[in-house]
């Protein structure tokens, strides 16, 4: 399962946005944008969203984060089961 609900419910956007919207397959997603208006930002993103444009307003920039930064359980997108399934496994800002 996803490692958060965060990602859950951006998982679940890209999987509506894939099957009904062929321009997301033509381009892999390099031309479209996610917002991550939230505490910990782009870290809770799928890991398929990595081609596209990922906004967020936290300012980390690191590459390759360890650890998370919430003191929230359901924020916690550090998880070592889980985090490939996550853009935080590679970074988490644009």
């Amino acid at each position: 399962g996803a490692p958060i609900l965060g990602n859950a419910h951006y998982r679940a956007a890209l999987d509506w946005v894939r099957s009904r919207h062929p321009w997301w397959n033509v381009s892999g997603g390099a031309d479209h944008m996610f917002a991550f208006p939230h505490d910990e930002g782009s870290c809770v993103a799928p890991i398929e969203l990595r081609p596209a444009i990922l906004i967020s307003s936290w300012g980390r920039t690191e590459l390759g984060p360890r650890n998370s930064t919430t003191t929230m359980g359901e924020h916690n997108w550090y998880n070592r089961r889980t985090l490939p399934l996550m853009y935080a496994s590679y970074r988490c800002f644009e």
